[in-house]
């Protein structure tokens, strides 16, 4: 009988660690979801530059692409030092930003910097959000 009793003790525990894995699991796949829909914090922000002035010009003019046609950059501005963009026809401030693409690892956004200019911040401007880095 002792036996059993055994057999069963060891049946419920592990029925009840099992059901503890998949709450676990469970929980854990809820916070990877909750934390996939929260939008991600920008890690650099870029406007489209004339680099041989290095006046910034209508963001359309760089198109939705790393290497825009036309003589015309992104200009690439790090979103944790407290820079600002200039206002379309502004000057860009060397000290802001850079013209090469940012790593990979990193959260990009391409344009959507309203055309009067404006502080670069992490939550970005809205607009033209283009994802993960690199290039």
């Amino acid at each position: 009988m002792q036996g059993r009793w055994a057999e069963a003790g060891l049946a419920a525990l592990a029925a009840v660690s099992v059901l503890g894995l998949v709450g676990v699991g469970v929980y854990a796949l809820g916070r990877a979801i909750e934390e996939s829909e929260r939008p991600a914090e920008i890690d650099y922000v870029a406007v489209c530059v004339d680099p041989a002035t290095e006046a910034r010009v209508a963001d359309e003019r760089c198109g939705d692409t790393d290497n825009p046609p036309g003589g015309v950059m992104w200009f690439w501005s790090y979103t944790h030092v407290g820079a600002t963009a200039p206002g379309v026809g502004g000057q860009v401030n060397r000290s802001h930003g850079q013209y090469v693409r940012p790593p990979a690892h990193t959260v990009v956004q391409r344009g959507g910097v309203p055309r009067e200019g404006g502080a670069v911040t992490r939550a970005g401007f809205g607009g033209g959000y283009n994802g993960g880095g690199g290039g």
